[in-house]
């Protein structure tokens, strides 16, 4: 009895709550509990036994705040028949956030899900478009409302690091048919203070590597040189576009990235030759600081150095 009563006090001290609330009964009981960390409901199964106490967990042991940050940007150009594909590269390329533009999904889909990730998503109605974000279930993440916006599609979350002020994150779309607006970029830099917004803003410029500059990169660029704003534009070598319907276009960059007040350091831009769409998605990798070593400082002893000479 005594041992038994020493199990059941360790399943209520580690659920969290006192031994009568529980209402732990005799051998063989079988129960399912909740337990609150850092804000996340984990669910407990516990085996009570005469002999010997067992705790199953599921696997969610909550939620991490790493150092370093991956993540991927991408224009599905639809995402409900390339699900598998998604699921597949994120398998294989387990990065902490996945951006994802022109979704085309409506309100009547069912979300498109991914093992081991949280979905978020803005669709657009009626027309095309629409944007979406996974994110890790491990990370230490939060949903948040978009702006209003004129033009721009988004959907957001902010995610919390070590070392590192916590990071908003934004997946962004404009349609080729729509004006980039100084509004929309100052009200999508607002909702943090380090922002990333990374997409698809058919946005062309020679300075992030696309063939030629078009007039909404001629305006972003703009923005750039603005101090109230004060951003940079980080976007691969190769293209990000393969256009497959018109012989004519050639492949171009369109998917980058802007940060804003962000002190991590860029390790990885690369397109990848993956998924099924005119678009490639694109790898960012960011990571802290590499310490910089510190200037050897020598000190002569110039009464030692006196008495040798």
């Amino acid at each position: 009895m005594v041992r038994k009563a020493q199990e059941q006090q360790l399943v209520a001290t580690y659920l969290g709550t006192p031994l009568e609330s529980r209402h732990l009964q005799d051998e063989g009981l079988h129960r399912w509990g909740h337990e609150k960390a850092r804000g996340h409901v984990r669910h407990v199964r516990v085996h009570i036994h005469t002999q010997y106490c067992i705790i199953k967990m599921a696997a969610q042991s909550g939620r991490t705040k790493p150092r370093s940050l991956s993540l991927v940007t991408f224009n599905a150009n639809g995402l409900v028949r390339q699900i598998d594909l998604v699921r597949e590269f994120l398998r294989e390329h387990p990065v902490d956030v996945m951006l994802v533009q022109e979704t085309f999904l409506k309100p009547s889909n069912r979300d498109p899900k991914a093992p081991n990730y949280h979905l978020i998503r803005n669709d657009r109605v009626p027309a095309r478009g629409g944007t979406a974000i996974y994110y890790k279930r491990s990370l230490h993440c939060i949903l948040l409302d978009p702006p209003a916006l004129s033009k721009i599609e988004a959907s957001m979350c902010r995610v919390s690091l070590t070392g590192h002020q916590p990071i908003t994150l934004a997946s962004v779309y404009l349609s080729p048919s729509k004006q980039i607006l100084e509004s929309d970029i100052r009200s999508l830099l607002s909702t943090g203070s380090a922002v990333i917004l990374a997409g698809d803003l058919n946005s062309k410029h020679v300075r992030w590597n696309s063939r030629h500059t078009n007039r909404r990169g001629r305006e972003l660029d703009r923005l750039t040189s603005l101090p109230s704003l004060n951003f940079d534009i980080i976007a691969p070598q190769a293209p990000t576009r393969f256009p497959v319907r018109n012989s004519n276009h050639i492949p171009d960059t369109l998917g980058i990235a802007t940060l804003k007040d962000v002190t991590l350091q860029l390790r990885t831009i690369e397109t990848l030759s993956e998924l099924d769409s005119d678009h490639r998605p694109v790898l960012i990798q960011l990571g802290p600081q590499t310490d910089l070593l510190h200037p050897t400082r020598i000190v002569l002893d110039w009464r030692k150095l006196d008495i040798e000479l």
